[in-house]
């Protein structure tokens, strides 16, 4: 059978595949692909757990593929070990896609291309960098069955494992199995511990060693998940072990009459060892890393899946300061040992920016979380301020250690859910209408919304001039403590009444906005707004020179300065010049 030729060119940041030989076609994705029946040339086979490695160069190869020929009709997944972001399409024989993962569905941003496939066919993969024109490196890449229920079957249940339980990944890419149905209702941990117990210090003689090394498997990945109502398994947790090789911790509500499904695989999937594997609730016996201070520190997030754990000991009573840059819709909570939250950032803010009050030599738990559906990267600081011990307030600021009264020291046990930790959606800019603004709020619990009136109930602040207004969310009935969040007020949207150009100059008129500071137009040769030009009037009308000859997108929006913060309303429509 006559192979046919493929090479790969980089147009703008679409990649397009060119079939050498004739009678090729537009296809999904924007790739030319070959209609006539042709075996495409590949680097290699693909085999159910076993890794490939991907080399890739913009003037040489940027596309790796591979054959896979599936025993069984079945759901695959195709996916990616790397630390750039990479993208995957899937061909038929004839090398038309059908498939593709290009928004790194995987963690870290690697893919995770889900396909149902038909034994007996060939398929070709195809494995590159998100930025194909100009990133070289190599990666993994690999296939697995997609999670199913059966799977589980007769593996063992780690309810009972709090001292924990002896795991091993013997050989690559293979993954632990075990089952959780917690006998009541809370919080529980789920995490690794080092398997003889030296915490990286072993040597001949600890039940770990192997030949002449430590036998111990500490960087390792975990997800947990749940069956939907369709039968299907849905991923509802997952976590990574730190830098630090401290294994990986999932800490969360689970629900009793519920059972978890948990996955454990090596973090980099080359790698085998023993592991302990353990369920308890309190943090104080799982290994943390040790958050430094006045030290920035460099973190990724996979999505709203998952949490980052570090142990707070602070050298000296007094105020700290926690800081992020860079984060999407991220908030910390820190604890105290009993779990009492001590300070809950504002969740509809991208960044953390809080103070605290500790206590010297006291141990505390932060945990970082976020609401976005991205992996992301983003940097954290925890700094010393002052020696201030500032007293508890009425919620809206700092709380001191000591117990608040909803289930932490002091206080007796309360089962309910607290809302404060649960995912709430942000709030969308509201716009001034002169009246008192009370937006609703999405809080959900294990995917299910909460009710208003039967779950939680709703008082706000400042919310009807431009600015800053607040929330106050207070749980009822099976959920419990209090939280709060920001939204903006912010100017009306401004409507533009006229838009004259002759040749590069123009003339704009927009209808004036009552209460506000000033105007700003923006202005882009693009249609999508990529480069963007701007110009702020206190007026009403605005005078723009153009290139000649360009067409030009104009939009306009009004703004206020609220003490030194500046509110855009919402733009105009765009106008096409």
């Amino acid at each position: 059978m006559k192979k046919t030729c493929f090479r790969l060119l980089s147009v703008s940041t679409a990649l397009v595949l060119l079939a050498c030989s004739v009678g090729g076609r537009l296809g999904e994705e924007g790739l030319l692909v070959q209609e006539a029946s042709a075996e495409m040339e590949y680097q290699g086979v693909l085999e159910l757990g076993v890794l490939q490695e991907v080399s890739l160069h913009p003037e040489k190869l940027r596309m790796g593929i591979f054959q896979f020929i599936p025993e069984e009709t079945d759901s695959y997944v195709f996916y990616s070990l790397s630390d750039i972001s990479t993208s995957a399409f899937l061909f038929n024989r004839s090398g038309t896609i059908v498939d593709s993962d290009l928004t790194s569905k995987g963690n870290r941003n690697n893919f995770a291309l889900e396909c149902q496939l038909t034994a007996g066919e060939t398929y070709y993969f195809g494995a590159q960098y998100s930025e194909s024109s100009s990133q070289i490196g190599s990666f993994r890449v690999g296939i697995r069955k997609t999670m199913r229920l059966s799977m589980f079957e007769n593996v063992q249940n780690i309810t009972g494992v709090m001292a924990g339980t002896g795991k091993e990944i013997p050989r690559e890419g293979d993954a632990v199995y075990a089952c959780f149905q917690p006998q009541g209702d809370g919080y529980y941990n789920i995490y690794s511990k080092d398997f003889c117990g030296c915490q990286g210090n072993c040597q001949a003689g600890c039940s770990c060693w192997s030949g002449d090394h430590c036998g111990c498997l500490n960087y390792l990945k975990a997800t947990v998940y749940v069956q939907d109502e369709e039968g299907k398994l849905q991923a509802l947790y997952c976590n990574t072990a730190s830098d630090t090789g401290n294994g990986f911790l999932i800490r969360d509500y689970f629900q009793k009459g519920q059972s978890y499904y948990l996955v454990i695989m090596a973090a980099d999937e080359t790698q085998t060892g023993k592991f302990q594997l353990a369920v308890g609730k309190d943090l104080s016996e799982v290994s943390l890393e040790q958050l430094a201070w006045e030290q920035q520190l460099n973190l990724v997030i996979e999505n709203k899946q998952e949490n980052l754990f570090y142990k707070v000991i602070p050298e000296k009573d007094g105020t700290y300061h926690f800081t992020s840059e860079g984060g999407q819709n991220l908030y910390g909570t820190l604890y105290d040992k009993n779990m009492t939250a001590l300070m809950e950032t504002d969740s509809l803010e991208d960044n953390i920016n809080q103070d605290v009050a500790l206590y010297g030599g006291q141990e505390y738990y932060l945990k970082l979380s976020t609401l976005s559906e991205q992996t992301f990267w983003f940097y954290l600081t925890a700094s010393y301020v002052s020696p201030d011990m500032p007293l508890p307030d009425d919620g809206t600021g700092n709380i001191a250690a000591g117990g608040d009264g909803n289930g932490g020291a002091g206080s007796e046990q309360d089962n309910r859910i607290p809302i404060g930790e649960l995912k709430m959606a942000k709030i969308p800019d509201k716009a001034y209408t002169g009246k008192k603004i009370r937006p609703a709020v999405s809080i959900k619990y294990q995917g299910s919304l909460l009710v208003k009136g039967m779950d939680y109930r709703l008082s706000y602040k400042n919310n009807k001039k431009i600015g800053n207004a607040t929330v106050t969310i207070e749980g009822i009935g099976n959920y419990r403590g209090t939280r709060k969040a920001q939204f903006h007020i912010v100017p009306k949207k401004a409507k533009l009444k006229s838009a004259k150009r002759s040749g590069t100059q123009v003339s704009l008129k927009w209808k004036k906005v009552a209460g506000v500071t000033g105007y700003e137009v923006s202005y882009s040769y693009a249609k999508k707004f990529k480069a963007v030009a701007k110009k702020k009037t206190k007026k009403a009308s605005l005078s723009l020179s153009l290139k000649k000859n360009k067409t030009c997108y104009v939009r306009v929006r009004a703004y206020k300065m609220v003490k030194k913060k500046t509110f855009y309303g919402i733009p105009s429509k765009v106008k096409k010049l």
